[in-house]
């Protein structure tokens, strides 16, 4: 991981934090080896929960190490990032400032396999927060959630705490139709090789250096309502007295323009649909 995020254009050592839940002297050494700040702090709670603290002490001491950073990006120990990682955010990071709607950017598609994403330039609004790697906002932090981070007797993933309602209020997230990072880890408390095979091994990655994001502006929420609103409008009624199984449901467009955007809406729908699922 830590290979991948030096080698990711932009990337400055000088503003990069281990974290170590624990007294672990080889995950210390690595970091020295790439000349990065180790931190190492004593872990707080256990399972699920002590992740949790791990998280929140990580956040807060990063925010006070680094006082006048509006934004923190994450990055867990089992992903490797895109070449364009840093540009991603760059390009992203505004919309934060411009839309109050918005929860988060994320560089992860939850449902970009390689044969459902294909299109690096391209993003989505989506009602949850995906994580596996992440762009989050200081006054975010700060205003609400710190002080309202699940306690170390309480066994619940943060991710998913802040994926409820009361804590997201509505707000969507940013990402990529193309994903930034890949998840490698076959192992972990709530991870294991067949899950990483069946999910996570086919997800696309985005391994060009450069990508220059296609409009950008209309991700803001008025913009990207209009979108959808017109995409709907414009789509394709089916029919609904066939099956979805059937070879035909979906026909075949001959004005790709169409089709591609009919596509999009579809797993705009679909996101949406699986995340209230999850969440």
């Amino acid at each position: 991981m830590l290979r991948s995020l030096l080698s990711a254009h932009g990337a400055n050592p000088e503003m990069i934090t281990v974290f170590i839940d624990g007294y672990f002297e080889e995950p210390l050494e690595v970091t020295k080896l790439f000349g990065l700040r180790g931190i190492q702090h004593t872990p707080i709670g256990v399972k699920n929960a002590r992740i949790s603290q791990h998280y929140k002490a990580s956040l807060t001491a990063t925010f006070n190490i680094f006082p006048n950073a509006k934004y923190v990006i994450i990055v867990e120990e089992d992903l490797d990032v895109s070449p364009d990682f840093f540009s991603y955010f760059s390009q992203t990071k505004r919309l934060l400032e411009e839309d109050e709607t918005l929860y988060c950017i994320s560089a992860w598609n939850d449902q970009g396999y390689e044969h459902t994403s294909s299109d690096p330039s391209l993003l989505y609004r989506v009602e949850t927060m995906p994580g596996l790697g992440w762009i989050l906002k200081r006054s975010l932090y700060k205003d609400e959630l710190e002080s309202k981070w699940p306690t170390p007797e309480k066994m619940w993933d943060w991710d998913m705490w802040m994926r409820l309602p009361e804590v997201r209020k509505g707000r969507e997230c940013v990402i990529p139709d193309v994903s930034r990072t890949y998840h490698f880890g076959a192992s972990g408390l709530n991870m294991n090789s067949y899950f990483q095979d069946v999910y996570f091994k086919k997800h696309s990655f985005n391994t060009l250096p450069y990508v220059k994001l296609k409009h950008v502006d209309s991700i803001n929420k008025n913009s990207y309502e209009e979108l959808i609103v017109d995409m709907i409008k414009r789509g394709l009624v089916l029919d609904h007295s066939k099956s979805p199984c059937e070879e035909n449901f979906i026909p075949d467009k001959k004005v790709k323009f169409a089709f591609t955007h009919n596509i999009h809406y579809i797993n705009f729908i679909f996101f949406s649909n699986i995340f209230n699922y999850y969440g």
